[in-house]
């Protein structure tokens, strides 16, 4: 049994999602494999848009970015160089939109944390990332009441197509990065002792 699903087309790559099986489960399973595909292939497209053609030239719309990202239990956004919230999913705009921890976007749609140590330790935090000093930086936000700190998690959108950087590649500004705003259930995420 083989079954493909083209996820995306850009010279000279070609990215495919195919459904193998033993030839003998052939006749049985093929019709269901090549059902499934189908049914969902808008969605795996999207999908895979969307988590591999960040910060590259196919990166997707907002709109499209934020459909994908609407369904996830935690916030996240994708941030430009210069701090604008390029899209974001419901989650992320509850979160943003609290005065405890962010100021509130308005029109500029600026991610900003609300108090002055949180606005500084985020701000060194991205540009580390956007530096390209870092792949990787987590931090906690604590807010302007007591309580519980929300953890942030920085990963760059490098642009590169998903194909690994030469050995010995120099590491180069990037134009943006995701931030994931709360528990994410990653191993990435914040804990108390990270700055």
């Amino acid at each position: 049994m083989d079954d493909r699903l083209v996820l995306h087309r850009r010279a000279p790559w070609t990215w495919v999602l195919t459904a193998e099986g033993p030839d003998q489960l052939k006749e049985r399973h093929a019709a269901a494999a090549h059902s499934l595909l189908r049914r969902h292939g808008d969605a795996l497209r999207r999908a895979f848009l969307v988590s591999h053609c960040l910060g590259t030239p196919d990166q997707p719309g907002r709109s499209v970015i934020e459909a994908s990202w609407d369904p996830l239990p935690f916030g996240i956004a994708l941030v430009a160089r210069n701090r604008t919230i390029l899209a974001a999913n419901t989650a992320a705009d509850d979160l943003l939109s609290t005065q405890r921890f962010f100021v509130p976007p308005g029109e500029t749609r600026i991610l900003r944390a609300a108090g002055l140590k949180d606005r500084l330790r985020l701000a060194r935090a991205i540009d580390r990332i956007l530096g390209g000093e870092s792949d990787r930086e987590a931090t906690l936000v604590e807010g302007l009441r007591q309580g519980e700190p929300l953890p942030v998690t920085l990963l760059p959108c490098d642009g590169k197509d998903g194909l690994a950087s030469p050995p010995g590649a120099t590491p180069s500004r990037r134009d943006s990065l995701l931030a994931i705003i709360g528990d994410s259930g990653e191993s990435f995420c914040a804990r108390r002792d990270i700055a």
